[in-house]
């Protein structure tokens, strides 16, 4: 599972951090070398920026959320019951594993009802799609199909476009 994002222009990191209370997320400024714990974050994992730096999407409890990366309110964007990962593309769009099992899921950055994003092959015995990763043209991300053979994921890139993939590699762990 993730842990850690930079944002886009290398400025700043959020990552997942272990309180008293629990994990949390934690703003690093890499330009001052200061660190300070988001607000309201308790639970969180699987951190992603969005594309200018100023807000923060994750995973907590059964919900996508974000928070602004300065701090402030946290904001529901929609239901993820048991989350595998995420990621924030440029289109504001955010690519997302709402649950142990099934495929992504597509969603506003400001909310509203997600979308099936990926397709499972029922051919191949899948069982779920986690960890996107946008690509550096915010179209594509890479994920990782469950369950693994031989050990291995088998990775794709897939496309917020439409259900269509290409197969990139096998791996022992997700792509990023």
């Amino acid at each position: 599972m993730r842990a850690l994002d930079v944002s886009q222009d290398g400025r700043h990191l959020v990552y997942v951090t272990e309180t008293r209370a629990g994990a949390a997320l934690a703003f690093h400024d890499m330009e001052n070398g200061e660190t300070r714990l988001l607000p309201e974050t308790n639970g969180a994992f699987s951190p992603s920026f969005s594309p200018d730096g100023r807000s923060i999407a994750f995973l907590s409890g059964t919900e996508l959320k974000k928070i602004p990366a300065a701090g402030g309110t946290v904001e529901v964007i929609c239901d993820a019951k048991d989350g595998r990962g995420g990621s924030w593309s440029p289109a504001d769009v955010i690519v997302f594993a709402p649950s142990n099992n099934g495929p992504l899921q597509s969603v506003s950055a400001n909310g509203g009802e997600p979308k099936a994003a990926t397709t499972l092959d029922a051919a191949r015995g899948e069982t779920g799609h986690r960890f996107p990763w946008f690509l550096p043209d915010g179209r594509h991300f890479l994920f990782a199909a469950l369950p693994e053979h031989n050990q291995k994921y088998d990775l794709y890139a897939g496309s917020i476009d439409g259900p269509a993939r290409q197969t990139v590699t096998s791996a022992e762990n997700a792509a990023v």
